[in-house]
């Protein structure tokens, strides 16, 4: 994890420098200040969202970072600063204001930066590449800051870029993340849904852009999401609308204007059909596709029944229509869970080899059977596997949830430092960086409460007291399961003054959440180096998807071994 730590060290150093730059040089105030402050942002939303400036020279931030002894791999890995052919670096933002990017947990992953200048010749906005600590498809822009709103009115608003969600946010709209400029992706939909499964999609006019759309909405469907959108007068884009109108007029308008998306994309597409029969038959087929993803029976009924009015067509002609998208979805689902799994089945021989032809068939079916029995046996076994940790870091939660654990670290110098919090927030930062879930769903639902709870206005750890009100039964009945300990302490040891140490004691505690956290992680990384492997094995695969399986299983492995190392200095 020293790698990893160390991109995010030097991301927390560029965030004050360019914050630095912005509030305390002359040039940062002339040109990013006076930038921020004409766009409406006041100074307390700029410090909210630690937004800074990257001065105009050749290399003023690499520079400064060298003389902080970080290294020139982690600065171009970063993204922070271009080596050139000459092996020179160079700034990537030099001149541009910047806009960080926060992970989940706030911590910075990533950077913005928008140029000022008139030039044709430079890209308005440049962005951080790729790097171990930050992955563009896995991240929403302000969804830190909007998280505990998120949760408090169950909806998230959904923007494209920067300014949008920072003008929203000092008018009051706080619920609301931008997928930053990229197409939604399903990481981004895994991540929002762990708040709210309701979905609004702010757009500005442009029709062209909301149709490019269509496919992430349909994802958005896919996920059980309800999602409503929302579209702006001419002239007026999220920025701008928030910009000049009242909280109360863009609550009102937000609330009066938000539809529906199968409605909304049935009457957008309607404009451009006019009297041709086969737009029309187009259109309604789209429609249909769009109705199939929805998983709930009930809501596709109602949006049968909507759109059976708005396009003027039987519904039962439409539910036909349905039925035969849904029955050709299942038959594709069934030859690639066949292709998966490797099924594959030859002729039936004829004539006089018919005997032995059935016999070897027989014999095959049996042996198929047996690899299938195997293959069920190795699930079970690593379900087992999974809920033994997924159980131990619940026990932790529950148990010990406010208690003090003290854990080390390394800086980019590879000092050792230590921090102390509760091991509540330690496990969950720790699952919330690296993106971590639960295979058991049970499991999954007692950890989202202590997500919700970490993630309030007053981050909060429950305890047992709390667990037991919860209404589900199957939920108590596993808290109980977990916290249950069938071995007491005799009070003949108390008399005679032996203490044993229990797992409250706090290098006895410190050693248990270390080493729980570092085995969980290790089976994260066996799934996903197995999933490289299997898709290695492909034989589709392109040769650059071939050398990104490469390089990401590379990565895994040295994060394996970190980890490995780890667990046996605690065993000793």
């Amino acid at each position: 994890m020293h790698h990893r730590e160390s991109l995010f060290q030097i991301s927390a150093f560029a965030e004050t420098f360019f914050k630095e730059k912005l509030w305390q040089s002359e040039e940062g105030q002339r040109i990013g200040l006076t930038y921020f402050r004409e766009r409406g942002f006041s100074d307390a939303t700029i410090e909210a969202f630690s937004l800074g400036y990257s001065p105009q020279g050749w290399d003023i931030l690499t520079q400064a970072a060298l003389k902080q002894s970080y290294s020139r791999e982690a600065l171009v890995e970063c993204g922070l600063s271009i080596e050139n052919e000459q092996k020179k670096l160079y700034d990537r933002f030099r001149g541009r204001v910047i806009f960080p990017i926060q992970s989940l947990s706030g911590r910075v992953i990533a950077f913005g930066g928008r140029v000022l200048s008139a030039e044709k010749t430079k890209a308005k906005y440049v962005n951080s590449p790729e790097s171990v600590i930050y992955n563009k498809s896995q991240v929403l822009y302000g969804i830190f800051q909007a998280k505990r709103e998120i949760i408090a009115k169950d909806m998230a608003y959904l923007v494209e870029g920067y300014t949008d969600v920072i003008s929203l946010h000092q008018a009051g709209i706080t619920n609301v993340v931008a997928s930053s400029g990229t197409s939604l992706t399903q990481d981004q939909i895994k991540l929002v849904s762990r708040f709210t499964r309701n979905i609004t999609i702010l757009y500005d006019g442009d029709a062209a852009g909301i149709k490019a759309s269509f496919r992430g909405i349909n994802m958005l469907l896919e996920h059980s999401l309800n999602v409503r959108v929302v579209l702006f007068p001419d002239g007026h884009d999220p920025d701008s609308f928030s910009r000049t109108h009242s909280i109360d007029e863009i609550t009102a308008y937000l609330n009066e204007q938000a539809v529906d998306f199968i409605r909304f994309k049935t009457q957008l597409l309607l404009k451009d059909v006019g009297d041709d029969p086969i737009k029309r038959a187009a259109l309604i087929e789209d429609i249909v596709e769009s109705i199939a993803l929805i998983p709930d029976e009930i809501y596709r009924a109602v949006y049968v029944q909507e759109c059976s009015r708005i396009l003027h067509i039987e519904e039962p002609d439409l539910i036909s229509r349905l039925n035969k998208v849904l029955r050709q979805r299942y038959k594709q689902k069934l030859r690639e869970e066949e292709r998966r799994a490797g099924a594959s089945g030859g002729e039936m021989p004829v004539g006089n080899d018919a005997v032995s032809g059935a016999a070897g068939a027989t014999e095959a079916l049996a042996d198929r059977l047996e690899a299938a029995q195997r293959q069920v046996d190795a699930v079970a076994l690593e379900q087992q596997r999974d809920d033994i940790l997924e159980r131990s870091i619940l026990r932790l939660l529950i148990c010990h949830g406010r208690e003090t654990t003290t854990q080390c670290f390394l800086d980019e110098e590879g000092n050792e430092l230590e921090e102390a919090m509760s091991v509540g927030l330690y496990v969950l930062r720790e699952l919330e960086e690296d993106e971590m879930r639960f295979s058991d769903p049970v499991n999954q639902q007692i950890l989202s409460v202590y997500q919700k709870s970490a993630a309030g206005h007053e981050p909060y750890v429950p305890v047992l007291e709390d667990l037991m009100l919860l209404e589900d039964e199957a939920l108590k009945n596993r808290v109980v399961d977990i916290s249950y300990n069938p071995h007491e302490i005799s009070p003949v040891w108390e008399k005679k003054l032996i203490r044993v140490p229990t797992e409250s004691d706090a290098r006895i505690l410190n050693r248990i959440v270390l080493e729980t956290m570092a085995c969980f992680k290790l089976r994260q990384l066996e799934k996903t180096e197995r999933a490289l492997l299997d898709r290695l094995k492909e034989s589709d695969l392109s040769e650059e998807d071939c050398l990104q399986c490469l390089q990401y299983k590379k990565e895994c492995e040295a994060v394996r071994r970190v980890l490995s190392e780890k667990i046996r200095r605690i065993l000793v």
